[in-house]
C-alpha cells in the first residue's frame, strides 16, 4: 500500500554505489541527505512525505521511534529503513563525528 504523503509524487530511486541496492535519497529535519531502502520494510522506521521536497526534489525523511513506527504501519503507511542497516558496505554511511574543541 503506498501511503497518501507518497502519492503526490512518485519516489525517484537509483542505485547504491557501494552494493548496488535501489536507495531513494531523502533530507532529515536538519537538511542532511539520508540514503533510504526504496522497497518497504515492516520492520523500517523512516516514513517518507514527497509533499514537501527539497530544492533537489529529495523527500523529507522522518525517523520514527518505537510506538509511532507501530502506529504508522496500522495506519497504513509504508515505513523503510535506513540504508546503512542493509548495505553490504555500512562503513560508508557511518555518520562522521567531530573532535570536540575546547
Amino acid at each position: 500500500m503506498t501511503s497518501a504523503n507518497e502519492r503526490h509524487r512518485p519516489l525517484q530511486s537509483g542505485p547504491c554505489d557501494e552494493c548496488g541496492q535501489p536507495i531513494i535519497w531523502a533530507y532529515t529535519a536538519n537538511g542532511n541527505p539520508m540514503p533510504v531502502d526504496a522497497k518497504p520494510s515492516d520492520n523500517g522506521n523512516v516514513l517518507l512525505d514527497a509533499r514537501h521536497p527539497d530544492h533537489r526534489g529529495r523527500p523529507a525523511a522522518g525517523v520514527l521511534g518505537a510506538q509511532a513506527a507501530a502506529g504508522a504501519r496500522d495506519r497504513g503507511q509504508e515505513l523503510r529503513t535506513h540504508h546503512r542497516l542493509t548495505c553490504t558496505h555500512p562503513e560508508r554511511w557511518a555518520r562522521k563525528t567531530r573532535k570536540a574543541t575546547r
